[in-house]
């Protein structure tokens, strides 16, 4: 039986650990959130859907890594918020052997190198998706685009001997996800990045769904300046982003995920720190460093920068 651990099991973690449960794999989980812990071990991980709540077969999860020490490791997925990446996967350190795959489907940029840098040995695996989650109570999440996402995966630098790859993939697809393989998958990483960067702050600032956002029609010139900073970035990488089909893609994923709040909204309301930096943040330090100018990726940074200066000052 493939053995799984994921670091990181709130919305979307703990949607992938569902379906990963489903295929047939061993699944455990790792999570800071003690709740949450104590709820999937309690009663499994719920997941709620229209009419009804199933309890997924995940309830092996802890707060520490250190509690699955010993444990042969197939895959370490990791679902962490990407400024806590470093500090969790040195926390798993003891769980990585000879033979363990990484991989990430992470928002922002750098996580893959990341892995690859502390891991030197180790085939990373790496991916997109556009599945959307979002976390109702301790050990209660619900999907909200299950049906219309979709997921992509690549090995990190084309290398993968063990067809690792391709394995994880039929995994995910047992399990009821639309996923596959691609040998690169370097547009839908900046088409993802397009969505992260218009949606996650403005969405988390005026605690609106996705949907809500663009329920008036005068928000689509600031979410498609946007888009087209980040497209021009792309393309300064080598990435044939065209602004046109940034913008189209943004208005597929608003519909698909229009009662979705991402995950940055819950952050803010309960004054905890946010990916900012590793999104908006991460597009203005590239446009700063090529010259590019990013004026709409940099409001939304200050906006929930202050925002988080704010909590922070009141938590203090």
């Amino acid at each position: 039986m493939t053995q799984i651990v994921m670091l990181g099991c709130g919305a979307l973690g703990g949607l992938f650990a569902h379906h990963l449960a489903l295929a047939g794999a061993q699944v455990a989980a790792v999570d800071i959130w003690a709740e949450h812990v104590a709820a999937i071990r309690a009663q499994g991980l719920r997941v709620q859907f229209p009419g009804t709540v199933v309890a997924s077969p995940l309830r092996d999860a802890h707060t520490d890594a250190a509690a699955l020490q010993g444990r042969a490791v197939d895959y370490l997925v990791l679902f962490t918020k990407s400024y806590a990446s470093r500090e969790a996967l040195q926390s798993a350190r003891a769980l990585v052997g000879p033979k363990t795959v990484l991989v990430t489907l992470q928002n922002g940029l750098g996580n893959p190198q990341l892995m690859q840098a502390m891991f030197p040995q180790q085939t990373v695996l790496y991916g997109v998706t556009t599945l959307t989650s979002d976390t109702l109570a301790p050990g209660l999440i619900e999907p909200r685009s299950t049906t219309s996402g979709v997921t992509d995966l690549c090995a990190l630098d084309s290398v993968d001997a063990d067809g690792a790859l391709p394995r994880f993939v039929a995994l995910l697809q047992r399990g009821g996800i639309a996923a596959s393989a691609a040998p690169d998958i370097a547009l839908a990483v900046w088409k993802k990045l397009v969505i992260n960067c218009a949606f996650n702050g403005l969405c988390a600032v005026a605690e609106l769904t996705c949907g809500e956002l663009v329920a008036d029609t005068t928000m689509w010139p600031v979410l498609d300046g946007i888009a087209a900073e980040v497209a021009e970035l792309a393309r300064a990488h080598g990435v044939d982003l065209a602004d046109d089909e940034a913008s189209r893609f943004l208005r597929q994923v608003a519909e698909a995920s229009k009662a979705h709040y991402p995950s940055m909204v819950d952050d803010l309301r309960h004054r905890r720190r946010t990916e900012i930096d590793g999104i908006n943040g991460a597009v203005l330090r590239e446009c700063n460093a090529l010259g590019l100018p990013a004026p709409a990726n940099r409001l939304v940074h200050g906006l929930v920068t202050a925002l988080e200066a704010r909590n922070a000052a009141l938590a203090a």
